[in-house]
């Protein structure tokens, strides 16, 4: 009978002790293998409106351009990060990568053009055994001062997509009925204000969504210019490193794009897009609509009455049923109260007072924060 030895760990790894077991190799009785965890992150949101909460990445690297990692990497770590989609959205003019694999390789035909679709394709491949989307995408790449970055989504061909005038290039992808995206605005340049080509774009009614979030940068104006050009907000990861080296070993998720879809499939995720149902979220902080945000919250939480005096004050038990944290500042209290994931706070009340607080981790805007009454009623 194969043997397991437990050993706990001394030290504390996220949320407990981690309890590691080893195993007795079946063709070696003297061979302990520790067991590994294949285990997936599940990311808890709720749905809203009847719309279902579809975790996306829509800004994804792999070593077909920039990034550190295969796509088969890439398709792997984005299911045990819990993504439901992920966006393969390799640069088309930086690739630094070609070079080095022809040098690699000892290949001497310089002017053969590689197929920009590959990266999307062996993504796809691997990915039907994980369940995860592959949303296909390029990243049309331009010097970020004056012109600026653009992902294409749901791109059909990303061969026939390039042009030396960034605009043709943007068109040429619309005419795929392709979703374009703005990506980090404010990237390299002493300001996040549009660019010339971009505003554009924009004017045009070629741009469809915003980054608000872009690895650790965050664009609070541009959440605002997302809402008043009917935009959908985005947040992404734009990994090219490994998530773990990026965001795990900091305690966050990774970036995402919370899609509000009637189902996790290619057409639904467009028309969510498209119809700018979208939460963005980057490193513990939420951008939206004040609607969208609103509903986010209050479906997020339970309220209970635990305490009512003769006077009639009280406490409440707040309980927060989802993945992500927040941050309160309320009637009671002039700072911030966490609520971290899956927990519960009581907060006090005073008879007929009207609980409204300031979402401090959600924003709606410059400066915005949604404020929201707790439905607090004789009924609870």
């Amino acid at each position: 009978m194969k043997k397991t030895i437990t050993f706990i760990a001394a030290a504390l790894i996220c949320t407990g002790i981690s309890a590691q077991t080893k195993e007795q190799a079946k063709e070696n009785p003297d061979l302990f293998r520790a067991i590994r965890d294949l285990s997936r992150t599940e990311i808890i949101i709720p749905d809203i409106d009847g719309y279902k909460a579809v975790k996306t990445d829509l800004h994804v690297h792999t070593f077909f351009s920039d990034g550190d990692c295969s796509p088969e990497y890439r398709v792997k770590e984005g299911w045990r990060d819990g993504l439901d989609a992920m966006a393969i959205t390799d640069h088309i003019e930086y690739r630094p990568s070609d070079s080095k694999m022809q040098t690699y390789l000892g290949v001497k035909k310089k002017n053969d053009k590689p197929d920009l679709n590959t990266s999307v394709k062996l993504a796809e491949n691997a990915a039907a055994s994980y369940g995860l989307l592959i949303i296909p995408g390029i990243e049309i790449t331009r010097n970020p001062r004056e012109v600026g970055h653009f992902n294409a989504l749901f791109t059909t061909d990303n061969n026939k997509i390039h042009d030396d005038d960034p605009l043709i290039a943007i068109r040429n992808a619309k005419a795929q009925e392709s979703v374009i995206q703005f990506n980090h605005p404010g990237w390299a340049r002493n300001d996040a204000n549009f660019t010339e080509p971009a505003k554009q774009a924009l004017a045009e009614g070629l741009i469809d969504g915003i980054e608000t979030f872009n690895g650790e940068e965050f664009y609070p104006q541009h959440i605002e210019d997302a809402l008043n050009n009917h935009c959908y907000i985005a947040g992404n990861s734009d990994i090219h490193a490994t998530i773990h080296d990026f965001y795990l070993r900091s305690g966050y998720f990774r970036n995402m794009t919370i899609v509000f879809a009637e189902e996790c499939t290619l057409p639904a995720i467009k028309e969510a897009l498209l119809a700018q149902r979208t939460i963005a979220y980057g490193c513990g902080t939420l951008s939206g609509s004040r609607e969208m945000l609103g509903k986010l919250f209050l479906a997020s939480i339970d309220i209970k009455k635990i305490y009512v005096n003769e006077n009639g004050d009280g406490n409440i038990l707040i309980t927060n049923k989802s993945s992500f944290p927040y941050l309160l500042n309320g009637p009671s209290t002039s700072v911030n109260i966490l609520l971290p994931p899956f927990s519960s706070i009581k907060v006090g009340f005073k008879k007929n007072q009207e609980l409204k607080y300031t979402i401090s981790n959600m924003f709606y805007g410059v400066n915005k924060n949604p404020e929201i009454s707790l439905p607090l009623t004789d009924s609870l």
